[in-house]
């Protein structure tokens, strides 16, 4: 955790430009946009000070780089890999000890690494290139020649590749825009390039954040680029045909496919479950809902297949779905809102404005409304799927990344499917369950809590579980509710102490959370409450596995 922490403090910050040529350092600052982009899809964070994009990168920050371009930051960080540097701070030793058990860097002398000397243009493109899986090892090229090497293989050209090798100064502002390239570039042997890497196999950038800052080079299927077509079947000669084919079914909520497969190198049945995955991506990025299909089957061989769709939805339901969800941003969302306020105004919405179908849960007899954001926001009534999918689509809208996750939660001692959401806010994830923010009282009246609203992995662990492969790590703090709000407390005694000033300013409801919950129980709060004189009654609830405390319907003496 101190290491994780380290990190986030001292994480460099760089900057990209598409295709200008590099600027002399006297030159102003030019790509300002472009490093917001990559801030976007969580490649730089930067700091106070900004990128500052005209100072000079360090060995160590184009070590970061590299770790980061190769998709393996999460695994360096979480991982104890070992180096003999002894010029190395903790923050930084993840990177390099990745870098050196992967045999990608090996310092400047056997036991030291020179993090903070300058990197030179040639030194921080032989990263670039190892990144595109290059070796130089292996003889692929050298690195005094890997600025010749990069033009060759297209990243640069040719006016460009005689700048940066006349550069005297190579700035964060040369480097980052080096960077920008790069995911632009083929990995060697391949047909893609490393940003799809980045977001398809490594799952090291989301697909909604690389879409988002447009240098995703898949275009959401429209009528335009359909693969060619028959009178009966779509013509599929490759992949992306057949990613695009599934794809453009499923936005026009066709129930029936065909698909031919012309010269098709792959195998048709065991490429589908890849292939019907991406596709169901598109589908949600383009219309926000999470799980556009409800069932699919399929049927065919080497040559053709046949797919059958069901969908959740009817076309005359997403309409009226998105006039609806249209006029909640217009309403919930105003200018000037944090991505904090703005999340915290969506989940207040949501729980407002929709209650849990237990009735109809208990009888086992919800609908398939209740599963998805319609039922939460046009009917007003649905199950744990349909508030992480209307989060999901509610936070699309507003600009925040936002995912579904899908797992089980413990409920009276057993474990059953559960769903929510992890949602990013300023540049770090945090776990969200809306539904169990929404909880039904004894009473069987509803509330609206924050007992769940951005925690980390470890605080929501106790009674969730999922598959974490997939889903981005939540271990910071700064943007849980509490935190924020200014009601995390430390132990009982500051407890007492904001509960006298709470019932001062004759307050009808507060709640509080401690990060040392000894002595907390009903005795206690009793004992401080009946000490508050002008206090009649009260309702409270503790919940110790949170460590929160709720006071609400306070009635004061006259």
């Amino acid at each position: 955790m101190k290491r994780l922490l380290l990190l986030l403090i001292c994480l460099i910050t760089l900057s990209i430009v598409l295709s200008s040529p590099i600027q002399a350092a006297e030159d102003k600052i030019i790509h300002q946009s472009e490093a917001e982009k990559l801030n976007v899809m969580g490649l730089l964070l930067g700091n106070s000070n900004g990128y500052e994009l005209d100072k000079y990168p360090s060995r160590i920050q184009g070590a970061i780089m590299l770790v980061r371009l190769l998709g393996k930051e999460k695994e360096a960080v979480t991982s104890d890999f070992s180096h003999p540097f002894s010029d190395i701070s903790d923050w930084a030793d993840p990177y390099a000890g990745y870098l050196y058990t992967h045999k990608l860097s090996y310092g400047s002398s056997p036991n030291t690494f020179t993090p903070d000397a300058p990197l030179s243009a040639e030194q921080y493109m032989t990263f670039v290139l190892r990144a595109l899986d290059y070796d130089d090892q292996a003889g692929d090229f050298t690195w005094q020649e890997s600025i010749d090497k990069a033009k060759k293989i297209g990243l640069f050209q040719s006016a460009s590749a005689s700048e940066i090798k006349s550069l005297e100064d190579f700035r964060r502002d040369d480097m980052v825009w080096v960077s920008y390239l790069a995911l632009q570039a083929n990995q060697k042997g391949q047909e893609t390039n490393l940003l799809q890497k980045l977001v398809e196999t490594d799952h090291a950038i989301s697909l909604e954040a690389a879409t988002q800052t447009g240098t995703y080079p898949y275009v959401l299927p429209t009528r335009k680029i359909l693969p060619k077509t028959s009178s009966s079947a779509y013509v599929v000669t490759n992949q992306s045909d057949y990613e695009k084919a599934l794809t453009s079914a499923m936005l026009a909520l066709k129930p029936l496919v065909t698909l031919s497969f012309s010269s098709y190198s792959g195998k048709p049945f065991e490429d589908f479950e890849t292939i019907f995955t991406r596709a169901n991506l598109w589908a949600a990025q383009y219309t926000g809902i999470s799980e556009l299909v409800d069932s699919c089957s399929y049927q065919g061989n080497s040559e053709s297949m046949t797919i059958k769709l069901k969908y959740v939805l009817t076309a005359e339901e997403i309409n009226e779905l998105d006039n609806r969800v249209a006029d909640i941003i217009n309403k919930t969302i105003k200018p000037g809102m944090t991505q904090f306020e703005k999340e915290l105004a969506l989940h207040d919405y949501i729980i407002d404005h929709c209650a849990y179908d237990y009735k109809n849960y208990q009888n086992n007899t919800v609908s398939s409304a209740s599963f998805n954001q319609y039922g939460v926001l046009v009917l007003g009534k649905a199950v744990c799927q349909g508030y992480a999918d209307a989060m999901f689509r509610l936070c699309r809208e507003a600009g925040l990344e936002c995912h579904v996750v899908s797992g089980e939660a413990k409920q009276d001692n057993s474990w059953i499917s559960h769903a929510w959401n992890i949602v990013k806010i300023d540049g770090q994830f945090y776990q969200l369950d809306v539904t169990w923010d929404d909880p039904i009282m004894a009473d069987g009246t509803q509330t609206l809590s924050y007992y769940y609203f951005n925690l980390t992995d470890a605080e929501l662990t106790g009674n969730h579980r999922w598959e974490r492969t997939d889903n981005s790590t939540c271990t910071a703090t700064d943007n849980n509710y509490y935190v924020c709000k200014n009601l995390l407390l430390n132990d009982i005694d500051e407890l007492e102490m904001r509960i006298r000033e709470d019932i001062d300013k004759r307050s009808q409801s507060f709640e509080f959370k401690l990060n040392d919950f000894t002595g907390v129980d009903e005795a206690a709060l009793n004992t401080i409450m009946q000490e508050m004189q002008t206090v009649k009654s009260f309702y409270y609830n503790i919940n110790e596995k949170q460590r929160i405390i709720k006071l609400s319907t306070i009635i004061y003496q006259i």
